[in-house]
């Protein structure tokens, strides 16, 4: 089986999700405020971070994601709920690395770890 999954913001884990939301420690409160906070919040947040259900393409986006149905935890796996508006995604393997999503694709640096800890 997999790790738990990771919420990362760039190449740094910021909090672990669980049965609950672990902060990592020594998170700046900024970065605490922009989280989920426990497991509906993490839904919540995931089903944000993915296409909608709505959207008019819906079934063509989901086929070339090789997806028969709409599941946003399907959808938030193959694309790592990475967004290009922010550092956020999410690590569901060891071996998902910073370098594959769609930001540091697009040239993106992460943000420095002094920006995100005490």
């Amino acid at each position: 089986m997999g790790i738990s999954p990771k919420i990362m913001f760039g190449k740094e884990i910021v909090a672990t999700i669980n049965d609950q939301v672990v902060f990592e420690e020594n998170l700046k409160d900024w970065m605490k405020e922009m989280l989920p906070e426990n497991e509906i919040q993490f839904i919540l947040w995931v089903e944000d971070r993915v296409v909608p259900k709505d959207r008019v393409d819906i079934d063509q986006i989901l086929e070339r994601m090789g997806i028969d149905q709409y599941n946003a935890f399907e959808i938030a796996r193959k694309t790592r709920a990475c967004l290009m508006e922010d550092d956020f995604w999410i690590k569901f393997k060891d071996d998902d690395k910073w370098q594959d999503n769609v930001r540091a694709r697009a040239g993106y640096k992460p943000t420095p770890r002094k920006l995100i800890f005490q």
